[in-house]
């Protein structure tokens, strides 16, 4: 047995021993008599861990962060000690918070996430705002995620517009079990997943005149765009995210590229492709698109001011894109 504040006051001695590359205390001191409030001195060595500590603990027990402030000497069971300390050398090694609670925050919806998926950004919640805008004129449309990962994206849009059909793919069986579960969870109907290689999936349905949408209002994709041999690959986070979900080509555009060239069969003429990608890559798309002629390109930024998400229309029988649009799209 042990305490809320002696599991805490082990997890702060822990980040100091892992800090100085020694192992972290074996068992819980559970005569630790501090009150919650005097771990904060954790905070100016390794704010994140402050937080983090707390709210593993709470996680584990099935409670929240609040619990633990109101009731730091309520007995933890043994069971539930190992579990955080096993959990919390995991995040002293830095797996990311995600994969240690099984949960991640994404447009105002607790979802559920494992290695098997990416974890999803809030960058990306810039990709569902503007597919939002382009089907605000559209009823009861027809919505395609390529790559959906954990179903946040479609899930997202699914949850925001009932009247649409939204129709998700992924090359990951894993993948796809996790997002049933958060569509599932949230009790969103509206939505479908599929097996599927990007397109082909879809193809096969198409030669079989089978149950799926021949054309989409939009299709939006967050697919890989890493450069294979980018050094932040080996970083904090990343390491641990399912590198099929991460990396795309030598240059980071290869799965961008695919889905630029393949998508216009797959779009209804007044529809659109909504692509987000690395802030460096806004250039080359918009040029790749201009290239293939697709129209009304514009390119979006995230929170932070950084070129997140590039969309456009299909190309039409005439080109109307003119070249002053590469330059200048990002707004």
């Amino acid at each position: 047995m042990g305490t809320v504040q002696a599991c805490l006051d082990w997890a702060q001695t822990a980040v100091l021993e892992h800090s100085s590359n020694s192992c972290p205390p074996a068992a819980v001191q559970v005569s630790g008599a501090s009150q919650l409030a005097d771990t904060s001195d954790l905070a100016a060595s390794a704010p994140d861990y402050h937080l983090d500590a707390q709210i593993l603990l709470a996680s584990v027990c099935g409670r929240d962060r609040a619990w633990l402030y109101a009731w730091p000497e309520s007995s933890i069971e043994q069971q539930m000690v190992d579990l955080f300390q096993q959990l919390w050398r995991r995040r002293l090694d830095k797996t990311p918070m995600a994969y240690l609670t099984g949960k991640q925050e994404f447009w105002s919806m607790t979802l559920s996430v494992s290695p098997d998926v990416l974890i999803p950004r809030a960058d990306t919640e810039c990709l569902v705002e503007a597919a939002l805008n382009a089907l605000q004129s559209i009823e009861n449309p027809t919505v395609l995620e390529l790559g959906t990962g954990s179903g946040a994206i479609g899930i997202a849009i699914a949850s925001e517009r009932t009247d649409a059909r939204v129709v998700c793919t992924d090359i990951s069986q894993q993948a796809l079990a996790i997002a049933r579960l958060n569509a599932e969870n949230h009790q969103i109907r509206n939505i479908e997943f599929l097996h599927s290689n990007w397109f082909d999936a879809l193809q096969k349905n198409r030669q079989h005149q089978g149950e799926y949408p021949v054309r989409f209002d939009i299709i939006v994709s967050n697919p890989p765009y890493i450069e294979d041999d980018d050094p932040h690959l080996g970083g904090d986070g990343l390491l641990f995210e399912p590198r099929l979900a991460l990396v795309s080509g030598k240059l980071g555009m290869d799965a961008l590229t695919k889905i630029i060239s393949e998508a216009p069969p797959w779009l209804e003429s007044d529809g659109y492709l909504l692509l987000e990608h690395g802030y460096k890559q806004g250039l080359a798309i918009r040029e790749q698109l201009l290239e293939l002629n697709y129209h009304h390109i514009r390119t979006l930024t995230d929170g932070g001011d950084q070129e997140r998400v590039t969309l456009a229309k299909p190309p039409p029988q005439t080109p109307t894109v003119s070249a002053d649009c590469i330059a200048g799209a990002a707004e």
